[in-house]
């Protein structure tokens, strides 16, 4: 199959008969119209990112797929072969009844009319990472993507933009739905942090190694599901400060290192989740800081401190105190678990003491 170039009738058949591997179809360059009928069958995901063009009407057959969210998932439709489509071809896409991913991750750039069109696409998943830069009205176009229900739960992937403009910013903060991945920015302004924030979504920062303190005042604003921050290596006291401020659902500094009591301190402010994954250790004084948080999302765990290597007897006494809801792994979670215990003794001891 590896020697064709062009995906045809018969090979799209054998295929399906044999119940081929995913990946075996990217070795073509192009599809034949009445091959790309025989593969709108399936109701798996398609890897097409060989193709290096596709006809109107082979997107629109491609696109045809019967497609049930309970056994399907989120099987995505992948053409991240394609450099650039034409408005037709958009259109097609866009007019789709395939409602689970689709992965258009090689197209460098995209015009405001195609946007206009793709962003008609009702699935789960829309992927244009290898986009590097979006006009205005392209981002506003985008940002309002709805999922197969014409709910707002659908993700949007531009994490190849690695700056946009404050109207840029401001267009893709009036995103709604599941996901909004931008980690490819590796700087924010005061500007386009206070548009960002205003996004309903779990937002992806992740590019960002360092923040300024305006900055942090805005993203502290956020009030979306997730903002993910784990990019940062370490951040001032004044940032902590201001990212304390948080109401959103969950925090994502898992980047960190270390931690000083002040940022701790001003981190366990956070009315969310907090992760903190990257640390390996943490003193005394900081479990104690950390032990005062009380944020959880949706009855889960509030502290996720999963990377730590072990506890001292006193900081595991600390967070024991906040026992519902922190996140600890191997040795880490033993010396918790065993001051857990010490903690219990001692409490039914006293109390015999009192009676």
């Amino acid at each position: 199959m590896s020697k064709g170039k062009i995906l045809t009738k018969d090979i799209a058949l054998d295929f399906v008969t044999r119940r081929g591997r995913l990946w075996e179809l990217n070795d073509f360059t192009s599809i034949n119209e009445d091959a790309a009928l025989v593969l709108s069958e399936l109701s798996n995901n398609l890897c097409l990112n060989g193709l290096k063009t596709i006809s109107e009407r082979a997107a629109q057959l491609l696109t045809s797929q019967k497609w049930d969210l309970e056994r399907d998932g989120c099987n995505p439709l992948e053409l991240n072969g394609l450099t650039v489509i034409s408005e037709s071809v958009a259109e097609a896409l866009g007019q789709n009844k395939w409602k689970g991913g689709l992965y258009l991750n090689g197209l460098r750039k995209i015009s405001d009319s195609a946007a206009l069109s793709i962003s008609k696409y009702q699935g789960l998943q829309l992927s244009l990472t290898g986009i590097k830069e979006i006009s205005p009205c392209a981002a506003s176009a985008l940002a309002k993507i709805k999922d197969y229900d014409g709910e707002w739960t659908a993700s949007l992937y531009l994490c190849g933009v690695k700056e946009i403009s404050g109207e840029v910013a401001a267009e893709l903060g009036k995103f709604k739905g599941q996901g909004l991945d931008l980690r490819g920015l590796k700087q924010l302004s005061k500007t386009t942090a206070s548009s960002l924030a205003k996004a309903k979504a779990e937002l992806d920062l992740s590019g960002l190694k360092s923040i300024s303190n305006q900055v942090a005042e805005e993203l502290g604003k956020f009030r979306g599901r997730l903002l993910n921050l784990r990019g940062l290596k370490s951040i001032s006291d004044q940032v902590a400060e201001e990212l304390g401020k948080f109401k959103g659902d969950l925090l994502n500094l898992g980047g960190l290192k270390q931690l000083s009591k002040t940022t701790a301190s001003s981190l366990a402010k956070a009315k969310a989740e907090l992760w903190l994954s990257g640390l390996k250790s943490i003193s005394d004084e900081v479990a104690k800081a950390l032990s005062v948080h009380k944020g959880r999302y949706h009855k889960r765990v509030g502290l996720g401190l999963s990377g730590l290597k072990s506890l001292s007897d006193r900081s595991a006494e600390f967070l024991a105190v906040n026992k519902k809801s922190v996140a600890l792994q191997g040795r880490a979670e033993e010396d918790f678990e065993r001051a857990r215990v010490r903690m219990k003794t001692k409490r039914q001891a006293n109390k015999k003491t009192s009676r």
